[in-house]
């Protein structure tokens, strides 16, 4: 059955209207859900922005793949930086239809909550039957497509950063991981089981536990061995084709278009080379970060099984020649200086890379503005309070009470940080702009800063320019108990607010200790808090894809699971239980539960935002007020 997604373009990044009103077809960029996109599904094309709404429809004439942009596509590029990047893309049959305004498709109540209405934040969105059927009405018919489908071999790429790092093994040892693989297919082709069913049977046949098995079954989910379509496990269609063909190179094809480092392993082998030896290329060449040899020994399994490496002498490993052949029609990622990833061929000629048409994740943020202009003012000493102004709004971005007063004898911006009776705290912040970029210490008057620190009795002082000189300037500030900090440095902590915002509390250390400021405290506090954001969704989407099959979940369950999986994310199984503990209170009651009983989604995730964002109304000073 076809699919249903919305594909977001940003207007400042790629002209989508001129584009649709010239081209019949668009290699969109698909930096999410590009493993689950196929041939046929329907596609709503969206603009962001201010005049946010529907303003296309497509069908999808291919399977995702690594692309660059066509020549056609180049005219309507609006931002050409790292337009030459290939990254994954799918093939779309686009045209144009009547513009309907997001403010309208916001009045459809199936779609009042989606996340392109309520969290526009990225490229992909699916939508569901319900949704597609609640909006389809508001749009004409279809583009016409015929799917004329050039038959591939293996199945196409994704980009490097899209695929996964960890490979999980299959019972049955190195050589054998294949035909643990064809026996889990058989049973899923035959019975047609359950996720939940499914992993009992693996329990039973391997002699696993629930946990391992859990895992397993979700790991072929992943790579595109088995799918699970209303609730029941089905073979993909790639399966199927390695299953009749009996070729193996389908199966280590698939493999390697959703993981890092299987092709590339093999190529890498076509010298023989130890564990060792092959763990330093793949930290120091492709940056993938391993500690153990677990990982290797991981791939090992699936392509020793399937013939394509093999143990030699002295334990080292190398590709047979049907490994090197099977790498050759590979897309492998060669590692750069640059974060892109290129996909090349082990053929001698390789294909030059077209550019990339670029369509961005998500709008500008205002903060991104306001990031510029206290840079941008602060270097334009003709208007002094062009800065002072600036600098009123970032500190009141970050959660202060900021004034800006300007004028003889009083301190150009003024901080409260309002905490409490016997916590708060409050800072005089002086503004110094200078043409040249660079301020030094003759342009300080340190005696005229200590002022405004009594006549405000505040706790702290602060002197912020562009690009503080040290020697002296040092020197003098920390005389003066004042804290120096650059408009760079404050700019960066704005826009890291906007992704971790951080605590009043937190914040109190940048004015602390005097002389220049050292951010490294505040950016390691911002990245765990990043760390919980990320730990929090995954743990709501652990429970809300496995707690239908499997029943409630314990902290344990999840951290063993996280574990395995090895998803990039550190944390242990208290953490988590914390985590847990605060999902589940009546507040946000996004799960049901505790820690005796294991924890299931209490709603819907579109529910728990709805919880959430009225917690947010209640918190703003119009609701409080009666507004």
């Amino acid at each position: 059955m076809n699919r249903t997604w919305i594909f977001q373009a940003n207007p400042e990044q790629f002209d989508i209207d001129a584009a649709l009103a010239s081209l019949d077809v668009i290699w969109w960029r698909t930096p999410q859900h590009a493993g689950e996109i196929e041939p046929g599904d329907i596609g709503v094309l969206w603009r962001a922005g201010p005049d946010a709404g529907v303003i296309g429809l497509a069908v999808v004439s291919g399977l995702p793949q690594v692309h660059a942009t066509d020549l056609k596509e180049v005219p309507f590029l609006r931002d050409q930086d790292g337009a030459t990047d290939p990254t994954t893309k799918v093939l779309l049959t686009v045209k144009p239809v009547p513009f309907v305004s997001k403010d309208r498709v916001r009045m459809i109540p199936e779609i009042a909550r989606h996340r392109i209405i309520t969290a526009p934040m990225g490229t992909v969105f699916p939508l569901s039957d319900a949704e597609w059927l609640a909006l389809a009405p508001h749009l004409p018919p279809l583009p016409n497509v015929e799917l004329n489908l050039r038959e591939r071999s293996t199945p196409p790429a994704l980009a490097w950063e899209q695929r996964a790092k960890g490979v999980i093994p299959l019972p049955g040892g190195y050589g054998k991981y294949l035909a643990t693989a064809r026996e889990i297919c058989a049973i899923v082709y035959e019975l047609r089981p359950s996720s939940s069913e499914l992993i009992s049977r693996m329990c039973e046949t391997y002699n696993l536990t629930e946990t391992a098995a859990r895992i397993r079954e979700s790991f072929l989910r992943k790579m595109g061995l088995i799918q699970v379509e209303s609730g029941i496990c089905r073979v993909s269609a790639w399966s199927q084709r390695w299953l009749n063909s009996g070729n193996d190179d389908v199966i280590i094809a698939l493999l390697h278009s959703r993981c890092r480092f299987i092709g590339e392993m093999i190529a890498e082998l076509k010298s023989a080379k130890s564990t060792d030896e092959l763990l330093s290329v793949a930290n120091e060449r492709y940056q993938l970060g391993w500690d153990t040899k677990t990982q290797l020994d991981n791939r090992r399994g699936w392509l020793q099984s399937a013939g394509l490496i093999e143990l030699i002498q002295d334990g080292m490993l190398q590709a047979t020649q049907a490994g090197l052949a099977l790498a050759e029609g590979l897309e492998l990622y060669v590692p750069t200086d640059s974060t892109a990833s290129t996909p090349v061929s082990l053929r001698d000629e390789a294909t030059p890379g077209e550019a990339v048409v670029e369509i961005e994740d998500e709008v500008r943020l205002p903060v991104d503005e306001l990031a510029g202009e206290i840079e941008a003012s602060s270097t334009d000493s003709e208007h002094p309070q062009r800065f002072e102004r600036a600098l009123r709004d970032a500190f009141a971005f970050l959660g202060f009470d900021a004034e800006w007063l300007g004028g003889a004898g009083k301190t150009d911006v003024l901080l409260n940080a309002l905490v409490g009776k016997h916590d708060s705290y409050r800072v005089t912040v002086d503004a110094k702009t200078t043409g040249g970029g660079v301020l030094s210490d003759q342009q300080v008057n340190w005696d005229t800063l200590t002022e405004h620190r009594q006549k405000h009795r505040a706790d702290y002082a602060l002197l912020v320019g562009p690009s503080p000189s040290e020697g002296r300037l040092k020197e003098r500030s920390i005389k003066n108990n004042v804290a120096v900090m650059s408009a760079k440095q404050l700019a960066g902590l704005c826009k890291q607010h906007s992704r971790s915002p951080l605590t009043l509390f937190d914040y109190r250390q940048l004015f602390s200790s005097p002389g220049p400021v050292n951010t490294s405290s505040i950016d390691e506090l911002a990245e765990n808090q990043t760390r919980l954001f990320t730990l929090v969704g995954t743990i709501c989407d652990l429970l809300d894809n496995l707690c239908t099959n499997m029943g409630r979940l314990k902290a344990r369950d999840l951290w063993v699971i996280l574990e395995t999986a090895e998803t990039g994310q550190i944390c242990d199984e208290a953490e988590i239980q914390r985590l847990l503990d605060i999902l589940a209170s009546p507040l946000i009651h996004a799960i049901d539960g505790d820690e005796e009983s294991g924890y299931v989604p209490a709603s819907t995730l579109a529910t728990t935002r709805i919880r959430l964002g009225r917690l947010d109304l209640s918190l703003s000073a119009e609701d409080h007020l009666g507004g």
